[in-house]
């Protein structure tokens, strides 16, 4: 699969994965024990438990993926998680259901997990945006991402008798974004007359252009081809 460069700062940040044979990486410290990480926003599975909501993409499920850095497939089916709230992949061993290790945040670091993949932006390079984004469309001249911020909400308790406690949450909220080859972020809202402000200069044109179409900005596959086509104008 291939994603297109981008360029970070005067160096380049390649995010384009090619099929190249998987060298020794066995000396790698790519993947770090839970113990060795600061906790600050990590929940154990069994505090997740009593939290209304998931903090995972997948539902906590691990899933088979490989990790690609600087082009090369470093590491090759590795059981991970992606954590939305903490923005960390988790990893295990074959036969657990619990998590042994965290993946590194590492600029230049690709994931492929089931059928998606999630490229990392290294927090400062990107004012206000950072972590993982998930690739929903590659273009030429610009992609669509996909950010999943899980926020926690505590619980909150009753003090009457008239009301119920409120467990805590996890709040789900989800961004899309076009990113161009200078790595420019544009944020897509999802509502017909806020995204097109997001299309400097060419609001009329792509107005007309998503009603004849019908193209629902709720849509992926739709919002992948309203940024396909601003770019072809």
């Amino acid at each position: 699969m291939n994603l297109q460069k981008f360029f970070l700062a005067a160096a380049i940040f390649t995010v384009t994965i090619t099929s190249s044979q998987v060298r020794d990486y066995s000396d790698y410290n790519l993947v770090q024990n839970n113990d060795s990480l600061n906790r600050s926003r990590f929940l154990s599975d069994e505090e997740i438990a009593q939290v209304k909501g998931s903090p995972y993409v997948n539902g906590g499920v691990f899933l088979s993926g490989n990790i690609y850095k600087n082009d090369e497939k470093i590491m090759s089916n590795v059981l991970m998680r992606y954590n939305a709230y903490s923005d960390h992949f988790q990893t295990t061993k074959e036969g657990l259901k619990t998590p042994t290790g965290i993946l590194l945040k590492d600029p230049g670091a690709v994931v492929e997990i089931g059928s998606k993949t999630y490229v990392f932006f290294p927090q400062g390079k990107v004012p206000g945006i950072g972590g993982y984004l998930e690739l929903i469309s590659e273009g030429k001249k610009a992609s669509v991402y996909k950010r999943h911020n899980v926020t926690y909400v505590e619980a909150i308790k009753s003090n009457d008798s008239y009301t119920a406690d409120k467990p805590a949450r996890f709040n789900d909220l989800t961004t899309y974004y076009m990113v161009d080859v200078n790595v420019v972020f544009t944020e897509l809202p999802q509502s017909k007359k806020k995204i097109l402000k997001a299309f400097s200069g060419k609001q009329k044109v792509m107005k007309n252009y998503m009603k004849q179409n019908k193209l629902d900005v709720n849509n992926e596959t739709d919002l992948a081809k309203i940024v396909a086509h601003y770019y072809s104008l």
